[in-house]
């Protein structure tokens, strides 16, 4: 008999019940503390990651908005969804963006899959992780105002290094709740692509004065900084 493997889980805000993906592309709904079943589940995607790497996997991504009135899950269509978390109905439809294809690219051979949901703390904007990067979208009555300002980070790391030491860096933004992504640069290069994620390795291959920058972006602000690396 095979069994269900659980892929993620989201606790409603109340604390009352949690919601849970599974290997068998369903989304349950459990009481807490004792785990008792609530209503029927919903079906939902399980995507693969990582197809083309020594370390496939699947995913099967929720989440519930912090005022507790969405779930964000991909539909077994492969929509990107909200749902209304009183009626279930699908209430958006967040559009997937496309992998632009380039000659010899490694990009060409992956599938943009959804790896994970962050809603913004008032829950008016949801972030998605995708294989490709970060994208925000707007969820009910979200609106921008104002003109975009820079978003204000520091990056820490060596100033010195060697030809083939490993060197790390960190990138802290200040002053922004907002969810954001990083992407770093060597020399104006892009060595990474946008992602949530803030650090950053490298092992320089010849010496020289380097400039490493980090860029952040959270969909309509945007800042950088850089730091001059000298490798012998």
């Amino acid at each position: 008999m095979w069994e269900t493997t659980i892929l993620d889980a989201a606790v409603h805000p109340d604390g009352d019940w949690v919601a849970t993906s599974g290997s068998d592309g369903l989304i349950h709904f459990w009481t807490l503390p004792d785990l008792q079943e609530l209503g029927n589940p919903i079906e939902t995607a399980v995507e693969p990651v990582n197809e083309n790497t020594y370390m496939p996997d699947n995913v099967s991504p929720l989440a519930i908005s912090p005022d507790g009135t969405l779930l964000a899950h991909v539909q077994r269509d492969g929509e990107v969804v909200l749902r209304d978390l009183e009626t279930l109905e699908v209430q958006t439809v967040l559009e997937r963006p496309s992998i632009p294809e380039e000659e010899d690219s490694f990009m060409n051979f992956i599938n943009n899959s959804v790896n994970r949901f962050a809603f913004t703390k008032n829950s008016s904007a949801i972030a998605v992780l995708y294989t490709a990067g970060p994208a925000l979208y707007g969820c009910a009555d979200w609106t921008i105002e104002g003109e975009p300002h820079n978003l204000e980070v520091l990056l820490d790391g060596p100033a010195k290094a060697e030809v083939g030491e490993e060197v790390l860096f960190v990138a802290t933004h200040i002053g922004t709740d907002n969810v954001h992504g990083h992407q770093f640069f060597i020399n104006d290069v892009a060595v990474s692509s946008m992602s949530m994620t803030r650090d950053f390795t490298w092992v320089p291959e010849k010496p020289g004065t380097f400039e490493v920058t980090v860029l952040l972006d959270d969909g309509f602000n945007t800042g950088e900084t850089s730091l001059t690396l000298n490798v012998e």
